[in-house]
């Protein structure tokens, strides 16, 4: 079987920066570019499959020569190449050493998601049986079609919970990763039915599908397991990453924003790594074209306009079942489309006040967005050092719960030290402690020095 050169995947994003090509051009272009070494259409074709999956390029719906479609780099890759993150498709030729490694992580992801579930449950959607206020109406991930759902809890976790990523709960963390089915059986008997520490307080149970379940029976670990998954700080990376995105805009920049700095700041790249790691490609190309919509709002400044392309581009999504990304696409293209017919007829005098009006409004965008971070960073903090490290006081949680948390066996102290690390990672720990205003947020709480005992060894 011929090995995949991952060389050629990285051979044509590089052709594709800063312009479209369509297969028979990246052929001709990849074979200039490397005369001794032949390169077929169809081995081209399938890169350009593969790399689409991904979804590091994308493919016109528009034909071009010869009826040919180009292909060009997301908004998303563009950005990750901006800020020198991008890593490509996922290697199968690392050394065994990195490969290890690989699989390290994905046990680790997988033993994250059997705690959070066997503590909470599993969160599903069904198809409600009839219509009342409170239902989301989205697309039912196993048919595909928009219907109105509600969600329900099934009690424990089971193997195939996590391989066909059912439970929608904790933002759906991991639900991007195909997980092979023996190494998560793996894991869910070394938890059942090895693991000494953990032996009496699980409890297993059959559903009526036949598959085992099992749940932890001790209120006081599900307490802290599910306090853990509560410092979750996706929407706090996810507006991290939309500042950079507003601030970084090429096309409307503000005279007292620093891209370079955003650029080089290796927050932001520990940032973009994380969100990734979590939520994959997809989601981040989703956000991607969000934050492109709300520049592009802010450029029109015309909230009806805005609000008549958006119930435009959502009846689109539920006619032709396109994605939330393409959705967030067509509606960008429409309103690039409107700014154009507006440049072409307004006054020089109207034009440079609507370009004024437009980055008032982007300003007063990223001002909120900066808001919002702060009262992210101080609800994290808030629950990290009282229901995590209870290092702190917080009224309503029981002096039996904060001396368990303080004195618990090592085992669940490594395990809640694991969870700490997914949920509340370690760059935007140090970013916290290097910002003098939540420092002193921090100094403002309750001090619980009279406690006897601690096993808080996350730093």
């Amino acid at each position: 079987m011929t090995r995949y050169d991952h060389g050629i995947d990285r051979l044509i994003v590089n052709e594709l920066n800063d312009r479209s090509l369509t297969c028979t051009d990246l052929c001709d272009s990849l074979k200039k570019l490397h005369e001794a070494k032949k390169i077929r259409y169809a081995t081209v074709w399938e890169h350009l499959t593969r790399l689409c999956d991904a979804g590091i390029i994308q493919k016109s719906c528009i034909p071009g020569e010869n009826n040919e479609r180009p292909y060009s780099l997301t908004s998303a890759t563009e950005c990750q190449l901006e800020y020198d993150i991008f890593e490509g498709v996922e290697s199968k030729r690392e050394n065994p050493a990195k490969r290890e490694e690989t699989q390290q992580r994905k046990n680790s992801k997988i033993l994250t998601l059997l705690l959070l579930q066997a503590a909470s449950g599993s969160s599903r959607w069904k198809v409600a049986q009839k219509i009342e206020p409170g239902l989301v109406g989205n697309r039912n991930p196993e048919t595909g079609k928009f219907e109105s759902l509600e969600s329900y809890n099934e009690k424990g976790v089971t193997t195939m919970d996590i391989v066909r990523s059912r439970d929608h709960s904790n933002a759906g963390i991991f639900s991007h990763i195909n997980f092979n089915e023996s190494d998560v059986q793996k894991y869910y008997d070394k938890l059942v039915n090895e693991d000494k520490d953990f032996v009496n307080i699980i409890a297993k149970d059959v559903r009526q599908d036949g598959e085992i379940q099992f749940f932890i029976d001790d209120r006081m670990l599900c307490n802290l397991i599910m306090s853990c998954s509560a410092l979750l700080s996706d929407n706090r990376i996810e507006d991290t990453l939309k500042l950079v995105l507003l601030k970084s805009s090429k096309k409307l920049m503000l005279s007292n924003s620093s891209s370079k700095s955003i650029r080089h700041s290796r927050f932001i790249h520990d940032a973009f790594e994380w969100y990734i790691s979590l939520f994959g490609q997809k989601r981040f190309n989703r956000l991607s074209a969000q934050t492109r919509v709300v520049q592009m709002k802010c450029r029109l400044n015309n909230e009806d306009t805005y609000r008549r392309f958006m119930l435009k581009a959502f009846d689109e999504e539920l006619e032709y079942g396109l994605s939330n990304e393409d959705v967030y696409d067509r509606l960008y293209a429409m309103m690039v489309k409107e700014e154009e017919s507006i440049i072409a007829t307004e006054s020089t005098r109207l034009g440079k006040r609507r370009r004024k009006e437009g980055k008032k409004k982007l300003k007063e965008q990223i001002q909120r967005i900066e808001e919002s971070i702060r009262m992210w960073d101080e609800s994290i903090l808030h629950g990290y050092h009282c229901r995590i490290l209870c290092d702190k006081y917080e009224r309503g949680y029981t002096e039996k719960y904060r001396k368990f948390v303080r004195n618990m066996p090592n085992r669940y102290s490594l395990l809640r030290d694991m969870l700490v690390d997914t949920f509340y990672p370690e760059f935007l720990r140090k970013e916290h402690k290097r910002n003098p205003e939540l420092v002193k947020y921090v100094n403002g709480f309750g001090q619980l020095s009279h406690l006897d005992g601690s096993s808080s060894s996350v730093k």
